[in-house]
């Protein structure tokens, strides 16, 4: 009995034995298998793997077109595509574009067109960096838009445009032009053309031995008084010669004569003083100040030379200055003062006898 079931105990666990082998086997051969196809995949493309799942999709539906179509890669497309609607997003709704040539003129309209229609800064800027794009690239521009400012009103909107869009050249190329137009304006010869050069002159302040020059001619020979005026605004005594600056004395001193206006009397007092070298002007002062009949602008004009150092502060001068300061009802009184205090040397005494004793407040001579 007991060596019955040690032989079916043997018998059942060489059964196992066998079994498990056979299992063993099986899965390895299984194995085997997986790890061939696996291997395969990609050249079969019937297997995926979940990290390229994405780009086979993408495969599988290119293979399916017909093969004679050219293959397209979506994924650059689709970057593309967003990149320009990125592009348009961010950027300009109406961008700058190049104008063709010959549009100077024809833009400039349009310039001025929206000036009176659009409240639309933006779009009117557009218009300017439009118009200076195309001047910047073309001499033959800069020419068109050169012969359009000789047909307007020197004082007109138009011009004061022209000149401002010019002056907004980069490369002095604008600076160039508005030399060209100024000097092409003066050899006219005209009246509408020597305003024409002023106003350039004026407004841009540009300078060159030809422009000076022009300007010298105008302050001394032009027949209009006020176009000479303004010429001489623009030159500065330094400029002058000797001779040129005497000339120009004799000139300002005949038309302070034959003017009746006052305001003009006063200009006209004031040039004489700038182009008066150091010795007429310090005769000038005493004699305004001393002349009873002299206009309170005059005397006012001639402390405010002094106040800036043009005038020689003169001991004939201070004792002037002193007499108007304590003139109670005198209108120049305070500024008589003021000029003493910061242009002489006062002693206490002299301080009190300006000041305290007449009552009068400190800040009322600031």
């Amino acid at each position: 009995m007991g060596m019955m079931r040690w032989t079916l105990l043997t018998i059942g666990l060489l059964i196992a034995f066998a079994g498990g082998f056979f299992v063993g086997q099986h899965f390895k051969t299984n194995d085997d298998l997986i790890i061939t196809v696996s291997s395969a995949a990609p050249q079969s493309g019937s297997i995926n793997t979940v990290d390229d799942s994405a780009q086979n999709s993408e495969n599988r539906v290119n293979n399916s077109t017909n093969t004679n179509t050219p293959s397209v890669d979506t994924r650059s497309m689709n970057n593309e595509l967003s990149d320009k609607k990125v592009d348009a997003d961010v950027g300009d709704e109406n961008p700058i574009l190049p104008a063709q040539d010959g549009d100077v003129v024809a833009l400039f309209e349009q310039l001025i067109a929206l000036q009176s229609s659009t409240t639309d800064y933006k779009e009117y800027g557009k218009k300017i960096d439009q118009i200076r794009l195309l001047l910047s690239n073309s001499d033959t521009e800069i020419a068109l838009i050169s012969e359009y400012f000789e047909t307007l009103p020197a004082d007109s909107t138009e011009s004061y445009l022209i000149v401002s869009v010019l002056q907004g050249l980069a490369d002095e190329k604008g600076k160039e032009a508005l030399v060209q137009i100024a000097q092409k304006a003066r050899a006219n010869g005209d009246k509408l053309g020597t305003t024409q050069f002023l106003e350039i002159v004026g407004r841009t302040g540009i300078v060159t031995t030809e422009i000076t020059r022009s300007l010298k001619e105008i302050a001394l020979f032009d027949d209009e008084m006020q176009q000479s005026l303004y010429a001489l605004d623009m030159l500065m005594p330094f400029q002058l010669s000797r001779f040129e600056n005497q000339q120009v004395l004799t000139r300002l001193q005949e038309m302070n004569t034959d003017v009746e206006d006052q305001g003009y009397k006063n200009y006209l007092f004031n040039q004489i003083i700038r182009f008066s070298d150091s010795e007429q002007r310090s005769q000038l002062a005493f004699a305004r100040l001393n002349d009873q009949s002299s206009s309170i602008e005059n005397k006012s004009i001639v402390m405010d030379y002094i106040e800036q150092g043009q005038i020689d502060r003169t001991p004939e001068t201070r004792e002037l200055l002193m007499q108007i300061a304590q003139e109670q009802n005198n209108p120049l009184q305070i500024k008589s003062i003021r000029v003493l205090m910061s242009s002489f040397n006062l002693s206490q005494n002299e301080y009190q006898q300006l000041v305290e004793d007449q009552g009068i407040a400190p800040f009322n001579l600031r």
